[in-house]
């Protein structure tokens, strides 16, 4: 993408656990647009108290249309 940050790259995430939770925090700081996708609702909870972001259903994140897909869920 010949950019130096990630200032509005769009990553799709599979998981918010502790890699995906963390990835998600990282990319907000970073001011990029997130799509997240988990099966634990108290995760999503959770992480929507520290960050702004979309939130789709787990069979669908890989059909979002975004730059970047980050698989951070076990299965």
């Amino acid at each position: 993408y010949k950019k130096d940050d990630l200032k509005k790259v769009h990553v799709a995430i599979s998981g918010v656990g502790k890699v995906g939770g963390k990835l998600a925090k990282l990319l907000s700081k970073a001011d990029a647009e997130i799509t997240v996708a988990s099966i634990n609702m108290e995760l999503i909870k959770e992480l929507k108290k520290e960050i702004n972001f979309t939130e789709v259903a787990p069979e669908r994140l890989f059909g979002t249309t975004c730059d970047i897909i980050a698989p951070c869920a076990l299965d």
